[in-house]
C-alpha cells in the first residue's frame, strides 16, 4: 500500500530522522568542494569520514511527539506493541539474538512512549526469560506476565516497571490430570490476559494468537468466537473496565487488509469485522444520517497493512489491535495503529545475517491522561476490574 501520512507512521522518529538527514546532507554538499581543492591533504580521508559520522549523527531518530488533546494542551501517552516472535526458545543463533536486540532497543529507547510488548509464539519460560534479557535494561527494567501452558506458541506480556499489572492470568482455565490448567479446546495457543494501568489509563488486554492449521480459516473463527463469548460474559460483569484491547495474530484480515493480500482471493477467509458483526453488543451503531453512535461495548479493528511474511517479504494482513468502543472515545490515539516500517526491520536483517521473524511488529498509541477523544477527562475506570 502507500506509505502512511507523518501523522500515521507508527514510529514517528524515522520521519523526523529524514528531515535532519536532508539538512545535514545539504551542508556537506557546500563543504565537499572545499574537500576536493585540498585532494593533496594527508588527512582528506579521515576529514570525509567525520563528515560522514556527523550526517549519521544528526540522523539519529527524535523524541516523538506528543499528541493533542480536544482542549490544546499536550497530553501523556503510552505505546502498545505487539508481536509474534516465532517460537522463541532459549537455544537461539547469537545473530538473530542480536537483531532483535537492536529491534526492540529501536522501539523501546527512552525516548520513545512504548511500555507495553505483547508476544506470541514463545516456546517455553525459559523462552519468555530468554527473550527479557534482550530488551532494553533486561530484568531490572521489565516485568514478565508468563505462564508455560506446555503448548510450544504461548503468549505473554512484558511491561515496563512503574506499569502496574493488577492481575494477569491465562484466560481460559479447564480441569486436566495435574489440575487447573489451560483449556486448549477454546484456545490451541492459550490467549493471555491483564488488567494493566499506565497513568489515569487501565485497561484489560488480552494478547492471543488465533490457530492457523494450514490456514483454515474456520478454525481462526472458532477461536476468536470463544474470545468473543467470554468478552460478552466480561462486559456482563459489575466493575468490569469498559476500556478492552484484543491485540496479537489472529490469522485473519481487516477487510482493507484483505485485498491487499496475497490470500485475497480465499472466500472463506473471513474478515474480523464480519464476525464482529455477527453479534450485536460488539457490533457499530449508526444514527438516521449515517453517523457512529456512541457505544462502549461496539468492538472496532485496527492495521490493515500486510503484518506476516513469506520468503522475507511482506505476504497477509494477520495482526491487529481490536478496541471497545469506551476506549474508542477516549484514550486512542487515531492514526496510530500500524506496524513497524518495513525496511528498518529488513535492514537489521540484513546486517547481522538473518532472519528475524515471519512477521512484523504492531503496535499503536494511547492517552494516559488529560482529555480524551470525547472532551472528557481520562481517568481510571476498572478499579473493580480483577479478580477476573
Amino acid at each position: 500500500g502507500p506509505p502512511p501520512s507523518p501523522g500515521e507512521i507508527p514510529f514517528p522518529g524515522l520521519h523526523s530522522r529524514c528531515m535532519r538527514l536532508g539538512t545535514s546532507a545539504a551542508l556537506l554538499s557546500l563543504l565537499l568542494p572545499i574537500l576536493a581543492a585540498a585532494q593533496d591533504a594527508p588527512d582528506l580521508d579521515e576529514i570525509y569520514k567525520g563528515l560522514r559520522r556527523e550526517v549519521a549523527e544528526q540522523a539519529r531518530p527524535l523524541t516523538e511527539p506528543r499528541p493533542v488533546s480536544p482542549a490544546g494542551a499536550k497530553d501523556p501517552l503510552t505505546r502498545i506493541v505487539s508481536w509474534n516472535i516465532q517460537t522463541w526458545g532459549s537455544n537461539v543463533k547469537e545473530g538473530r539474538r542480536q537483531a532483535y536486540q537492536a529491534i526492540l532497543g529501536h522501539m523501546f529507547s527512552e525516548g520513545r512512549s512504548a511500555q507495553v510488548l505483547a508476544v506470541q509464539e514463545v516456546a517455553h519460560a525459559a523462552g519468555a526469560e530468554n527473550f527479557t534479557g534482550l530488551l532494553p535494561g533486561g530484568a531490572d527494567r521489565w516485568n514478565l506476565s508468563f505462564e508455560d501452558s506446555k503448548d510450544s506458541q504461548d503468549n505473554g506480556f512484558y511491561t515496563l516497571k512503574g506499569v502496574e499489572v493488577d492481575c494477569d492470568r491465562l484466560l481460559f482455565l479447564g480441569t486436566g490430570t495435574a489440575g487447573e490448567e489451560a483449556d486448549k479446546g477454546r484456545s490451541l495457543h492459550p490467549a493471555r490476559m491483564a488488567h494493566v494501568r499506565v497513568g489515569d489509563f487501565d485497561f484489560t488486554i488480552i494478547t492471543l494468537h488465533l490457530t492457523y492449521q494450514d490456514g483454515d480459516a474456520d478454525a481462526s473463527k472458532r477461536e476468536l468466537k470463544e474470545i468473543l463469548k467470554w468478552l460478552e460474559g466480561y462486559f456482563a460483569t459489575k466493575g468490569h473496565d469498559p476500556d478492552v484491547i484484543l491485540v496479537g495474530d489472529f490469522n485473519l484480515p481487516t477487510r482493507r487488509g484483505k485485498s491487499l493480500s496475497n490470500r485475497a482471493s480465499e472466500g472463506g477467509w473471513m474478515p474480523v469485522e464480519d464476525i464482529l458483526e455477527e453479534h450485536p453488543l460488539f457490533r457499530r451503531e449508526l444514527d438516521r444520517q449515517g453517523r457512529r453512535k456512541a457505544k462502549a461495548t461496539e468492538l472496532t479493528a485496527f492495521v490493515d497493512e500486510l503484518t506476516s511474511r513469506h520468503q522475507g517479504e511482506p505476504a497477509n494482513n494477520y495482526d491487529h489491535f481490536i478496541v471497545s468502543g469506551d476506549l474508542l472515545d477516549e484514550e486512542f490515539i487515531q492514526g496510530s495503529a500500524g506496524p513497524i516500517p518495513a525496511n528498518f526491520l529488513h535492514a537489521v536483517e540484513k546486517e547481522k545475517g538473518v532472519y528475524v521473524s515471519d512477521h512484523y511488529p504492531i503496535s499503536a498509541g494511547f492517552r494516559t491522561g488529560g482529555k480524551g477523544n470525547n472532551g472528557r477527562k481520562i481517568k481510571r475506570d476498572g478499579l473493580l476490574a480483577c479478580p477476573l
